[in-house]
């Protein structure tokens, strides 16, 4: 028993379409037939149990296990040779457009639609003597009308009325105002003011006048009441600073503006502005500085360098009373203690001395010491000779440097013979720079 079905082991021995129930085919005992209906294709087993060719059964096995996913079309595709993306596979699965069909019948008339809005007015029909009026509106513009075309009665001042909107335009194409619309009772009856004047009872018309007839003889605002006067009417330097506008803290009365008109509050920054410069035939400002402290500002208006080494010089006094320097011998002798005078030469580089000299001394001279204590004192200046008369200069030299401090300066003389009496004018100088 080398078969299945002599073992009597169930097996496919074929598969059809054809049910073997029906048909008659004969097979062996044991036969297993996979018959796929070809209508709904379900697939049924059937085995042969018995000799007879009808002998088949019906076998249920129940569903096997879910089989492997199949390819996708596009997979299908690839395998068969596609090369591309699936969207680029989609994109090939379109063809082109095809022709376009031929035309429809036409289809059922529809029905009428709704009414179009009128239209503009024709032109208004030739001739005189009558005019066209449409929906209660004249078909052309009032100016475009003759009077003939209103029948030849009505006057131009009529026809000015016709397009007024409202009464109120009317009156204002008269002219009446607003005394119009007023009751009668608003207006005085005729002759009303002259029966008034006859009765000695003064019509409010006569007391306007009456009243601004005082005015103008008095000047007195007083006489009209709340209002305003003409500037003719007010009296020269009668308006108290109390009456001008308002104007903000530091600010002067001015005008900048170009041109006449209106005075204007002006600032210090601008009265500056409207100020002249100092000149040599005028007074006026300083001109603006040059910020340069080596620079002063000259007689002439200029700011200048002073001439010389440009730089500062002090001048210190040294007063020499009548009489000190009478019968002086060799020397040196301080001519008077209480001249001395305290200094700061720190900043200082520089010194000379400088006496004018009224009577000579033939042999006589002075010079100026220093002092740090007050009590040990040496030269700070040369000598100057008060031989002849006149302004004597000394030679300029360098201050020594321990004197370059807070010091005490004196007078002292020299060269005297006891004899002579040579005569120095007070205040002998020491200019330091």
């Amino acid at each position: 028993m080398s078969n299945p079905w002599e073992r009597g082991e169930p097996y496919v021995a074929w598969q059809t379409t054809v049910d073997p129930r029906t048909n008659g085919r004969a097979g062996r005992i044991g036969e297993v037939v996979i018959y796929r209906d070809p209508v709904g294709g379900e697939e049924v087993r059937l085995r042969l149990v018995g000799p007879s060719c009808h002998d088949w059964t019906e076998e249920t096995a129940g569903a096997g296990p879910p089989g492997d996913d199949g390819l996708s079309a596009y997979e299908v595709a690839v395998a068969n040779g596609f090369v591309g993306s699936e969207a680029a596979w989609l994109a090939s699965l379109v063809g082109p457009a095809g022709v376009d069909g031929a035309d429809g019948a036409d289809g059922a008339q529809g029905p009428p639609g709704n009414d179009g809005a009128t239209g503009p007015a024709g032109p208004a029909p030739a001739g005189t003597g009558f005019v066209r009026v449409t929906g209660g509106v004249l078909d052309t513009t009032l100016s475009a009308v003759g009077t003939t075309h209103l029948g030849g009665d009505i006057t131009t001042a009529g026809k000015a009325l016709l397009d007024d909107a409202d009464a109120a335009a009317q009156r204002t194409t008269l002219g009446l105002g607003t005394a119009a619309t007023q009751a009668s009772s608003a207006f005085e009856a005729a002759g009303a003011v002259a029966a008034h004047a006859a009765a000695g009872d003064p019509h409010p018309a006569y007391a306007l006048e009456s009243t601004l007839a005082t005015v103008a003889t008095s000047g007195s605002a007083s006489d009209l009441g709340a209002g305003t006067l003409p500037a003719t009417r007010i009296a020269d330097g009668s308006i108290a600073l109390a009456k001008h506008a308002n104007m903000a803290t530091a600010r002067l009365v001015g005008r900048t503006t170009a041109g006449s008109g209106v005075p204007e509050e002006l600032t210090g920054t601008q009265v500056t502005a409207l100020l002249d410069t100092v000149t040599t035939s005028a007074k006026g400002l300083a001109p603006t500085a040059p910020n340069d402290t080596t620079k002063f500002l000259r007689g002439d208006g200029t700011w200048a360098v002073p001439a010389g080494t440009g730089s500062v010089t002090d001048r210190i006094q040294l007063t020499v009373a009548a009489g000190t320097y009478t019968n002086q011998g060799a020397g040196p002798t301080e001519l008077s203690v209480a001249n001395r005078t305290i200094v700061d030469l720190t900043n200082f580089a520089n010194c000379r001395l400088l006496a004018r000299v009224s009577t000579t001394g033939s042999t006589a001279s002075i010079k100026a010491q220093y002092s740090t204590d007050g009590t040990n004192f040496s030269d700070l200046t040369t000598t100057i000779s008060l031989s002849g008369t006149g302004l004597k200069a000394g030679a300029s030299q360098a201050i020594p440097a321990g004197a370059k401090a807070l010091v005490v300066l004196r007078l002292v003389a020299t060269g005297g013979n006891g004899t002579e009496d040579p005569a120095v004018e007070a205040g002998v100088v020491v200019e330091v720079s």
